[in-house]
Order: C-alpha cells, then sequence, then structure tokens
C-alpha cells in the first residue's frame, strides 16, 4: 500500500506541475519550434498559412507557444488554431495588429515525445512586397514546468506578395471557377451550419476536398459540379477542386471560406462614476473565432446605437434605467450584457441588477460564473481534482480487492 500511495503522489506532483503551465526557465533544452513553408509566392488580397512544427528532440513537451512576429504593413493575422496532440488552449492567446502573435496549447494526457504538427496561422496579404514570419524567442517549449526550447532552433519564413492572382485559364481560354451561394465572399465571415461550393462546366475529371489547408489538393471524385458540405465548424477552411482542363493541363482551385457560428464571450458591464459625477459604461469582451467587430448599446427603449467603451450615458430618467450593450462579431453572431440602475433624485445612483459573465470549466462546454474569477483553477485545477477523484476510487476498489481476499 504504500508503494501504491508513492505512485499516486508522484502522479498527483506531475498535474499541479502540468496544469501551472509555469514559465520559469529551469534549464535549456533541445525542443524546437518551427516554421514552414520556407517561402512562398501569394497575391494580394489572398489568405495563406503558415505552419508552426513542434520537434521534442528527445523531451517530454506538455506545453507551448508560439509568439511570432510578422511585417504588420504588409500582411495581417486573422486566424489561429491548434492542429497537434497539444491542442487545449492556453490562456492568453491573441492576434495582435502591431505585427505581433501568441498561440498556446497544452496536453492533459502526456507529453508529445515524437515530431507533430502544433498550429496553423492564416494570414492575409494586404500590399505587394517582401513580408516575413519570425519565431519570437519569446516562444517556449515546456515539459513539466521547465522550460525545454532551443532558442537557435527558431526560424523565419519569407512571403513574397505580388498582384492579386487570377484563375487559372487553359490554353484554349476555358476558365474554371468556384462559386459558393453560403459564402460569395472569401473575405466576409458567415454564420452558417453548412457550406455549399459550386463551379461551371469547364473541365472533367472532378476532385474536391475540404480541409484547414490552403495548399491542399482535390481527392474524392465526382461527376457533380456541386459539393455540399454538412456539420460545418468555426473557422478558416478552404475548397479544393481539381479538374482536368484538357489533355495537357490540369488545373487546382481553392476557395477559401471563414465561418463562425459562435456569439462572443459573455461579458458583465458595469457603470463608472467620474470626479464630477458623470456616468459613463464601461464594457469588453472577446470572440474566439473572427474578433468582436462592434457593440451597440441601447438606453431605456431608445435604438441601439453603435458605440465604444467607455461610453457617456445620456437620456436617463429619475427611476429604474436598463442600458443593454451588444458584441457583434465578425459574422454578425451578438452577446448582450446588461445592467439596470436607479438614479435618485440627487443624481446618485443605486445598481438594481446587472448580467453575468460566465467562463468555460476546464475547456469544456460548462458555463459557470465563478470561473471568471477563478480562471486558473476552473482551466487546469479541474483536472487535478478529477484526477485525484480518480485515484481514490481505485484505491478503494483496490482496498475492498484485498479484503475480498
Amino acid at each position: 500500500m504504500n508503494k501504491l500511495w508513492r505512485t499516486i503522489l508522484t502522479f498527483v506532483a506531475g498535474m499541479v506541475i502540468t496544469a501551472s503551465l509555469s514559465p520559469t526557465v529551469l534549464a535549456a533544452g533541445s525542443a524546437t519550434l518551427s516554421l514552414s513553408p520556407a517561402s512562398q509566392n501569394v497575391g494580394v488580397g489572398s489568405n495563406f498559412a503558415v505552419r508552426v512544427s513542434l520537434n521534442p528532440n528527445g523531451e517530454s513537451i506538455d506545453t507551448a507557444r508560439s509568439v511570432v512576429q510578422y511585417s504588420s504593413d504588409l500582411i495581417e493575422a486573422i486566424n489561429f488554431q491548434l492542429t497537434g496532440p497539444l491542442n487545449n488552449t492556453s490562456p492568453g492567446n491573441y492576434l495582435n495588429a502591431n505585427g505581433t502573435l501568441s498561440g498556446g496549447g497544452f496536453s492533459i494526457s502526456g507529453g508529445v515525445n515524437s515530431a507533430s504538427s502544433f498550429a496553423t496561422i492564416t494570414f492575409r496579404a494586404k500590399a505587394k512586397g517582401q513580408a516575413r514570419v519570425s519565431l519570437s524567442p519569446a516562444s517556449r517549449a515546456i515539459s513539466a514546468g521547465a522550460e525545454k526550447i532551443n532558442r537557435g532552433g527558431l526560424n523565419s519564413v519569407v512571403v513574397n506578395i505580388g498582384d492579386a492572382q487570377v484563375v487559372p485559364t487553359s490554353p484554349s481560354g476555358q476558365e474554371l471557377t468556384i462559386t459558393s451561394p453560403t459564402h460569395p465572399s472569401s473575405d466576409s465571415w458567415f454564420s452558417e451550419d453548412h457550406a455549399t461550393f459550386t463551379w461551371n462546366d469547364a473541365g472533367s475529371n472532378y476532385k474536391w476536398s475540404f480541409d484547414d489547408n490552403p495548399d491542399g489538393l482535390g481527392k474524392k471524385a465526382t461527376t457533380n459540379r456541386e459539393v455540399n458540405i454538412k456539420k460545418l465548424k468555426d473557422g478558416i477552411f478552404y475548397f479544393h477542386l481539381t479538374a482536368k482542363i484538357s489533355d495537357a493541363e490540369t488545373v487546382t482551385l481553392h476557395y477559401p471560406i471563414q465561418n463562425d457560428k459562435t456569439a462572443p464571450r459573455r461579458f458583465e458591464p458595469f457603470i463608472e462614476v467620474g470626479e464630477s459625477g458623470e456616468l459613463s459604461l464601461r464594457y469588453s469582451t472577446t470572440d474566439a473565432t473572427s474578433g468582436v467587430g462592434r457593440y451597440e448599446l441601447q438606453t431605456n427603449d431608445g435604438p441601439f446605437v453603435e458605440s465604444t467603451s467607455p461610453t457617456a450615458l445620456q437620456g436617463l430618467i429619475k427611476g429604474e434605467n436598463t442600458v443593454i450593450v451588444r458584441a457583434f462579431d465578425l459574422a454578425q453572431n451578438f452577446r448582450e450584457g446588461w445592467v439596470k440602475f436607479f438614479v435618485n433624485e440627487d443624481g446618485t445612483i443605486r445598481e438594481i441588477a446587472k448580467s453575468k459573465a460566465t467562463c468555460s470549466l476546464g475547456g469544456l462546454p460548462l458555463q459557470i460564473t465563478w470561473c471568471c474569477d477563478y480562471p486558473g483553477f476552473c482551466q487546469y485545477g479541474i483536472w487535478v481534482i478529477l484526477s485525484l477523484i480518480l485515484l481514490l476510487i481505485l484505491v478503494v476498489k483496490n482496498r475492498k480487492k484485498r479484503s475480498e481476499t
């Protein structure tokens, strides 16, 4: 039994260290993060992907973070998506218009010991020129709380941006084009539960595929000129169509779509009283996929008006007032936050009620209000507790089994 308890305590200690995601540097390691492809040519206005790969090189990596710097005058980052075994999103991920993005992930089922994909970053080309995307020394590869990254292995890639790309045209003049009635523009975000793609009759031997790789090839043969994708997820995806245009020419077209069915995260507006007694409302939230596009505010029964935080509160009445804020993402999903308060005769206020922000439990789709106050526990601590409960069950079963024998 003593041996069993030693094993349990060792396991729990490992879980606690992993859950803490401590950035403390204990020793340099040999794990590397790298970007690919080394170079690519794209056109203005097009989306392209840079892949982040992880190679533990003998380490056991349970947490990683890629901090990437890029030429923000030429390109913009529009999406970060984890693609490998470290597929639990870490707190603190962000896209930054100043040319920096940070994206992290971790595993709750043990470290990664072999080379694997880590993430895909999608960019959009804004202007002609040569852009560079580089991994910053702030990037991390962690094993049980210890830093194991080899910063000498961090690299950069080059993106050559030219004129807007045109649809491939065969020597005979036939032009193959893809259209989508559900996602008519590749530059806009939509909130559809499915995607439909059609193309004109300008070839033969059609093959298609649908994934998050911007450079994929068509794989599934079809005799139709329409494909429907059901149960569409959130994110940026690509429809690939490979077709034989002539005996001497085969082309592959890529149609990107941006889809976001999920509203911004819940938030809690609050009233702020200035030095002169003026009232303003502060509010803020985030959106996991397309980002928050705008806020609209309604005071009492007035119209919704586009606003920014903080907003000076006007049109208030003596007595009870209600202010509602709607946060819209770029796909036009919205989430409401509100506050009710009482304006006294002397102009002072008394808050009555307000919406409550709720945060997820352990990354699961369980929204619990107090998780906003204790995000570290809700994100990681819950897994430690569940592990302890599981171990306790195993101990009880082991004792019962021994007592029976």
